[in-house]
């Protein structure tokens, strides 16, 4: 092969689940008497958490007199979601869908013990006491949004009035000026506080865009063994190791019609191995950045193989996602053999 280029796409939540660890109680006791139109909510609120790497639902609860609780145990911190559904769903169009999941779910990062979490205007807007890692987050999102102040007040306005050229002259100004400006901040945070607990989540967020992957592994390797030991601290650190580049390892996978295919057998072409999964949300939010860069190269030699990491169950899940996000295209290799994880493709990752 010429090169292979490899890109891990897969969401990264923070769900913690050191097994070696003693878990604690955690209590959380929500508060919802002050959010508007509460008659368009369901009488129920999910909490969900990424494990390893699957949002998943750990409990649910009733809304009784605006309270709702629940009860788990953890082993340390973590970030959950909660989400409040909709009495009436359906028929929502994409972009009504969109609105619901920014308005209808709380971000949190929680721990043990008893975190309170007050519900303010919308079920996303949240007032959170009893954790010092929301804290900790919220510290560092007042700064790291405030670089964003004068962006926002321009690009919302011009956003309203469909002013093309606007929107585009504000958009190379974001990423040629503010991103390296948040990649900084958050690059001198890690490197002021590796033990924060949520370093995980911030060298998360700066995987895979183009920044200096040495750094952040150095950085890393000061982070918690307790969060380096989990299921989303060991992909952290696979991901970091492929970034630096090799050759991967070779592996037989069959394809969507049945058919085996080798890795090996694709030598002499430029071949980008994407992992994802029907599931992982950032790995569909890229695909039509995938797309483009397929239509753009493809005859230059270019190939990409899709890697799912679906499981057992997902098979229909994962060919549905190939044909909605416009992946069936001629010439693009799609693989799996629904092994979730376990896929001996990632082995080489290890």
């Amino acid at each position: 092969m010429k090169k292979i280029m490899l890109i891990m796409l897969l969401s990264l939540g923070l769900s913690i689940t050191g097994k070696a660890q003693q878990k604690k109680a955690l209590v959380i006791n929500g508060d919802v008497s002050k959010i508007l139109q509460k008659n368009k909510l369901a009488n129920q609120v999910l909490l969900t958490s990424y494990i390893d790497n699957k949002l998943i639902i750990i409990d649910s609860a009733k809304i009784i007199n605006n309270k709702y609780q629940f009860r788990t145990n953890i082993n340390i911190p973590q970030q959950v979601f909660l989400e409040f559904k909709l009495k009436d769903m359906n028929g929502m169009a994409k972009i009504e869908y969109r609105r619901y999941q920014r308005e209808n779910y709380a971000f949190v990062f929680v721990e043990p013990g008893i975190v309170k979490i007050v519900h303010d205007s919308i079920p996303a807007n949240v007032a959170v006491s009893g954790s010092k890692v929301h804290a900790e987050y919220l510290k560092f999102t007042k700064v790291d949004l405030a670089i964003d102040s004068e962006f926002a007040s321009k690009y919302q306005p011009a956003l309203a009035k469909k002013d093309t050229a606007e929107i585009r002259k504000l958009t190379n100004y974001y990423f040629a000026v503010l991103q390296p400006k948040h990649l900084k901040f958050t690059y001198d945070y890690l490197d002021l506080h590796p033990q924060s607990p949520i370093a995980l989540y911030l060298i998360g967020n700066l995987l895979g865009i183009g920044q200096t992957e040495e750094r952040l592994l150095a950085i890393f390797n000061k982070v918690s063994k307790a969060y380096q030991q989990s299921s989303e601290g060991k992909f952290i650190a696979s991901a970091l190791r492929a970034s630096k580049g090799f050759l991967a390892a070779d592996f037989t996978m069959k394809d969507t019609l049945g058919n085996a295919v080798t890795l090996s057998s694709l030598r002499g072409k430029y071949v980008l191995l994407d992992f994802w999964a029907s599931w992982c949300g950032p790995c569909r939010a890229e695909n039509p950045n995938v797309v483009k860069a397929f239509k753009k190269y493809h005859d230059k030699n270019f190939i990409i193989v899709s890697v799912s990491l679906d499981n057992a169950t997902g098979k229909k899940a994962w060919l549905d996602a190939i044909e909605k996000d416009g992946l069936n295209l001629p010439g693009w290799i799609h693989l799996s053999d629904l092994k979730f994880w376990d896929t001996p493709a990632l082995k080489n990752m290890e």
